[in-house]
């Protein structure tokens, strides 16, 4: 099983009630055969959007290069972009894949905070692992955590047992699944098989982040930001 260590850095005084779920994001990427480690990092003092001497958040790519390049950093920010409040999750340094923020101050992961910043942290990690958005025309037997929110039409547990299907069906063709049902149901959507195997059989160095550029087949426009929409009253996306 491949170990990866993330950081996880907060924004002071931006929507405090925002904690990693980091026993449902660990238990997602270990059904693909995947350890992550989470550790406290460093207290971010005022979110660039605040107008804080910092315009956004390069200094703090650069720093973490230079100074942690040894494990991924998920910021959990306030307010995305001025240009793209839209957003709800973005990998900042698609060169290197090293530090991805959350933008707490979306307005639709504030409308329904349980699910969106749940789903957003696994998708943004994903990326660092060097995961893309899948591409726009490829037929799935079921939705992704990489997919954008968006374009998940399924229900959760409709794709878990899809999943689960698929990977049975597999390992029964003597094929190496790279599958570990989860313990107890899962909010997040399943990584799909190829992403399995992506996460699994690629390189140290086109997997762990800081290692490569971000290999984004399948974004649209070369985008790596993740678009939120959602149906606030049922908490399903679409």
């Amino acid at each position: 099983m491949r170990s990866v260590s993330i950081k996880i850095h907060y924004v002071d005084g931006t929507f405090p009630e925002f904690a990693v779920p980091v026993d449902e994001v660990r238990a997602l990427y270990r059904t693909a055969l995947i350890d992550l480690t989470f550790v406290e990092g460093k207290a971010i003092p005022q979110d660039p959007r605040m107008g804080s001497a910092l315009q956004n958040y390069d200094d703090w790519v650069r720093q973490f290069g230079s100074t942690d390049g040894t494990v991924g950093h998920l910021i959990i920010g306030g307010f995305p972009p001025f240009a793209h409040p839209e957003i709800a999750g973005q990998l900042l340094d698609p060169d290197w894949r090293g530090v991805a923020a959350v933008y707490t101050g979306n307005e639709l992961i504030q409308s329904s905070p349980r699910l969106c910043f749940l789903q957003t942290c696994a998708h943004e990690i994903g990326h660092m692992l060097n995961l893309p958005h899948p591409d726009n025309g490829s037929l799935r037997s079921y939705d992704s955590t990489m997919n954008q929110l968006e374009e998940r039409l399924q229900d959760v547990a409709s794709c878990w047992e899809k999943a689960s299907a698929e990977a049975l069906e597999q390992s029964a063709s003597g094929k190496p699944d790279y599958f570990s049902p989860p313990s107890e149901p899962l909010s997040c959507y399943p990584l799909s098989l190829g992403e399995r195997v992506a996460l699994n059989t690629r390189s140290d160095n086109r997997f762990n982040p800081w290692k490569s550029n971000f290999e984004q087949q399948g974004q649209e426009s070369g985008s790596s930001s993740s678009y939120v929409t959602i149906s606030v009253d049922n908490e399903e996306e679409r």
